[in-house]
């Protein structure tokens, strides 16, 4: 029954990036944990000068955060997300920060840094944010 667990997760993950995936869900849990006041949407849609809708991963308040691994499969979507959405005129007072995942190889990640910096509203390390947390919790 374990290798039937294992290949239907397998079957529904096909293609996916688990450790994205799993680097949006931590962060998210830890905006919302950090932030518990603020309004926020879960996958919040904007469209981009291409015309279609891009996707977030959360929006707290009025700022929408897009999570990223420091990798090709990571961020080249994101960057292509960025780009469509900051060039359509109506999306010209959005802020839109990117976190960067920073804990398992900081080199990349300064590296990934470098390539939104011109993009986003900001860009942040999300050892930042985790450390804001732990010493706000203790």
């Amino acid at each position: 029954s374990c290798l039937v667990m294992v290949t239907q997760w397998e079957e529904d993950h096909q293609g996916g990036n688990s450790d994205g995936a799993a680097f949006v869900e931590e962060l998210i849990h830890t905006l919302l944990t950090f932030h518990p006041e603020k309004t926020s949407t879960l996958k919040p849609t904007y469209i981009g000068s291409s015309g279609k809708r891009q996707e977030l991963d959360i929006k707290l308040g009025s700022i929408g955060y897009l999570a990223v691994k420091p990798n090709q499969k990571s961020a080249a979507p994101a960057l292509y997300k960025l780009v469509d959405i900051t060039n359509r005129q109506s999306n010209s007072s959005e802020e839109l920060v990117v976190v960067i995942d920073d804990r398992f190889d900081p080199v990349a990640a300064k590296n990934t840094q470098q390539v939104f910096r011109g993009i986003a509203s900001n860009v942040i390390s999300f050892s930042k944010i985790a450390s804001v947390k732990t010493a706000t919790m203790h």
